[in-house]
């Protein structure tokens, strides 16, 4: 599971929008959006695969988690990249390699490969 970690948290604007009337719901009312290591999301640790930013909660959501948070899309998860966002592999030294999920020998590649695990196998990860 290095090439996913969810996110622990059910903050009070996700219980908001469960209670929203169907007519004052947003485009994206529900949608579960995952988010690359890479993009501060309020809370949670932005690490960029480095060790050193273990523990250092993000002060607020990156421009684009609030946008489609105000659209009423829900962060569920990060998603591995590699280290820094800057190695054609997806590979990190804090969560690991994301690993294909048709064949563990070989990885999905580039920096977003845990993206495309969670978009192959996404539909098992929380069985």
């Amino acid at each position: 599971m290095g090439h996913f970690r969810r996110c622990r948290f059910r903050s009070c604007w996700v219980i908001l929008l469960d209670k929203l009337a169907p007519d004052e719901r947003r485009a994206l009312h529900g949608l579960p959006l995952s988010v690359k290591e890479n993009v501060m999301v309020k809370g949670l640790d932005c690490t960029l695969g480095l060790l050193k930013k273990v523990g250092q909660p993000a002060p607020v959501d990156a421009d684009v988690v609030t946008v489609l948070k105000e659209l009423g899309a829900v962060p569920f998860v990060k998603t591995n990249a590699s280290q820094l966002c800057i190695s054609p592999g997806c590979s990190n030294p804090l969560w690991g390699a994301a690993r294909h999920p048709l064949n563990a020998a070989r990885t999905p590649g580039g920096s977003s490969g845990g993206e495309g695990v969670l978009i192959r196998d996404g539909d098992r990860c929380y069985r």
